[in-house]
């Protein structure tokens, strides 16, 4: 009866450790917001408190765009969010995914920018390109890497008007693109 008794007890003690973990809540946040003003070139920062045993959560800021559609934005995966161009006329929200000690991962909670209104463009960048169409055109000074070493910069004019744009090295290199823009037409400067 001795070994009986022992695997009854193991056999308890394994049901009693189970329904620990059946009642241990998953973890979680509560109030989550964002601060912040949502204009490009602004920091959104979102917030709330853990509950639950959570120690670390996972963020994914997200766009909402016109058509129904949802765009996980590359690289944007802190708390803190720069906002950007592309984020003008688009819904801003981020999800979070809290993480306990355990590894476990309680429910994705999401929170919108800007009360889940789209993001407008500041009232000083709209005077700018007001101003920038009315002339047609303009430069901007900017640094390009040498080739072939790319550790070293040489100064370069990026020229845009409305009918396309043009990168022109001040050194020997002259013209180094010339570009019409075409619809649809995505140009990604870095």
């Amino acid at each position: 009866m001795g070994p009986l008794r022992s695997i009854s007890e193991n056999i308890e003690r394994v049901e009693n450790e189970y329904s620990d973990e059946e009642d241990d809540p998953l973890p979680g946040v509560e109030g989550l917001r964002i601060t912040g003003e949502a204009f490009p070139g602004r920091e959104l920062q979102v917030s709330g408190y853990s509950i639950n045993g959570t120690t670390s959560c996972k963020f994914e800021w997200v766009r909402h765009l016109e058509d129904g559609s949802q765009k996980f934005i590359e690289g944007a995966r802190q708390p803190i969010y720069l906002v950007t161009a592309d984020d003008v006329d688009t819904i801003l929200a981020v999800e979070v995914q809290p993480l306990d000690d355990r590894e476990r991962k309680g429910g994705i909670v999401k929170v919108y920018a800007n009360e889940e209104r789209k993001i407008p463009c500041d009232p000083e960048t709209k005077e700018l390109i007001k101003q920038t169409l009315s002339v047609g055109h303009v430069s901007y000074e900017v640094l390009l890497p040498a080739v072939p070493v790319l550790e070293t910069w040489e100064p370069a004019v990026l020229a845009v008007t409305r009918k396309g744009y043009s990168i022109k090295c001040n050194g020997q290199r002259g013209v180094v693109a010339t570009e019409t823009f075409q619809q649809y037409m995505a140009v990604c400067f870095l």
